[in-house]
């Protein structure tokens, strides 16, 4: 399974990614380990002009070329190395049990019986923002814990917008759903055919400009966080398109926000029992695993433990809108 990091949005990259050949041929290399151009050829006897497929990916870094020889750049993980590092991370989080509860109890976690939603929000942002990596995408074996994870809103996704920054908390499988930041970002793709849950949206608006989209979107969203009327008998194509996408919703004829507004006073502070997970990395697995593809699933072996010792609530309003004070 290949897992592209969202946050580091990149055209080209993803237009290498969306064609029908590139998982096959990353699999057999991966299966393949220092193969030839003519032993992939004879792989894919239908696939014309291999060379010309590959040496983009090769200047991307996604292949290596040696000598004639061809591997991935980063070794597929396989499902026992899965498992070691789940149970490893395990172990940590049991010994790191009480830096957690701190860690909650310093954001406030904890003030009332039922933590809203823009706690649960603000958590999984600040476990998603600890862990971003550099690093473009990872493969790794299918496995359980891969069919586990691929629910949990843990991908962080961003735009910068006229006043206020959007931000997206996705899933990782699939990679592009229904929100503002993919639609604009997947516009920059040429002859990319939208997910069918924005070609809706894309009939509607089309190929505008982000700029004016956002600045006029966020002045009437703005209107709705000052509970002001924005009605929906009055025609207006880019509120029809952000209720399509889920970030308002309908009430008497009126639009209502379905996402949330945060400052700079409801983000958490960094986890700092991180330094304790990445030491073992150096130690143990650096020569196994990226610190990209380590700090996703540490990510989400976090996100496991959280929820099942701390009982933390599940994020019902994957949007936000983020301003400083």
């Amino acid at each position: 399974m290949l897992i592209l990091n969202t946050l580091l949005f990149n055209p080209k990259l993803m237009s290498y990614t969306q064609n029908e050949n590139f998982i096959p041929i990353c699999t057999f290399l991966s299966d393949h380990q220092d193969c030839t151009l003519r032993e992939m050829k004879q792989a894919f006897p239908l696939f014309d002009n291999m060379e010309k497929f590959i040496d983009p990916l090769i200047t991307a870094e996604i292949i290596q070329r040696h000598h004639g020889r061809y591997r991935l750049k980063q070794a597929k993980l396989s499902v026992d190395l899965q498992e070691s590092i789940v149970k490893e991370v395990k172990i940590l989080c049991e010994q790191s049990s009480s830096h957690f509860k701190n860690w909650l109890e310093e954001n406030d976690y904890f003030s009332s019986l039922e933590c809203n939603e823009t706690k649960v929000f603000a958590f999984v942002l600040a476990l998603a923002e600890a862990l971003i990596s550099e690093e473009p995408f990872y493969f790794f074996e299918q496995s359980s814990h891969l069919d586990r994870w691929q629910d949990y809103p843990l991908q962080l996704k961003m735009m910068q917008g006229h006043r206020d920054k959007w931000l997206t908390l996705d899933t990782f499988n699939p990679n592009y759903q229904a929100s503002v930041v993919d639609y604009f970002n997947l516009l920059k793709l040429p002859n990319y055919v939208l997910p069918k849950e924005l070609q809706l949206v894309y009939q509607r608006i089309g190929d505008v400009n982000p700029h004016y989209f956002l600045e006029y979107t966020e002045r009437k969203l703005r209107r709705l966080f000052k509970n002001k009327k924005v009605p929906t008998t009055t025609p207006d194509i880019f509120m029809t398109a952000l209720f399509e996408m889920g970030y308002v919703k309908i009430k008497n004829e009126e639009y209502q926000p379905h996402l949330l507004k945060l400052n700079s006073k409801e983000l958490w502070t960094k986890p700092s029992f991180l330094n304790k997970f990445e030491k073992t990395w150096q130690t143990i697995y650096s020569d196994q695993i990226s610190l990209g593809a380590w700090n996703f699933m540490v990510t989400y072996c976090l996100y496991d433990y959280f929820k099942r010792t701390f009982d933390i609530g599940v994020v019902t309003k994957r949007h936000a809108l983020y301003a400083d004070l």
